[in-house]
């Protein structure tokens, strides 16, 4: 397998001067390292390791195009389905589905729909391990400046999640924890 230049590919679409791709290479580092911790424990082969981090570092590059880092307008939540739209204009197809898929533990196309969210009415949901390693692992660090370089612990994610997506999305974050820690 080839290596993936992520650096590269973000500083295109990211203005290094800027917070945005500091907060992005920053985020993703820490979800690189959490993820690569996870492949470690599951003894995957050198060449899905390379992927988790590769994939970690670009799969928040959407927010680039999103309402919180641009004068777009597009909600935070699109930021998944924005971040695949960069990656298959790549040549990344693998990679563009972790960005599409690591929101939450995944969103059903019910969940876009009961929840009228602005997203096209498909399942985003991790179909891979590297996938499902990439989420969950994003789930411990905010992108909020005052936590931005603290790891959350497992039963604030929980609560988190049991909160704010309800209880069959943190029986899966937990399921998750039980197989990569």
């Amino acid at each position: 397998m080839q290596k993936v230049d992520y650096f590269s590919i973000l500083k295109k679409y990211i203005d290094q001067s800027t917070e945005a791709y500091s907060m992005i290479i920053a985020h993703g580092a820490l979800v690189a390292a959490k993820a690569y911790k996870a492949a470690v424990k599951l003894s995957l082969t050198n060449e899905q390791k390379q992927f988790i981090v590769e994939a970690s570092m670009l799969h928040d590059i959407g927010t680039i195009q999103t309402e919180v880092y641009s004068d777009e307008k597009n909600p935070y939540i699109m930021h998944g389905v924005l971040g695949r739209k960069i990656l298959e204009d790549e040549g990344l197809p693998r990679h563009a589905f972790v960005c599409e898929h690591h929101i939450g533990v995944g969103i059903a196309k019910e969940d876009i729909t009961d929840g009228h969210l602005p997203l096209p009415v498909r399942d985003m949901i991790p179909q891979t391990i590297e996938e499902e390693i990439v989420a969950y692992a994003d789930k411990f660090y905010s992108k909020k400046p005052e936590s931005f370089y603290v790891e959350k612990s497992i039963s604030d994610i929980i609560l988190q999640m049991k909160k704010d997506f309800g209880e069959r999305k943190a029986h899966i974050f937990e399921e998750w924890v039980d197989r990569f820690e």
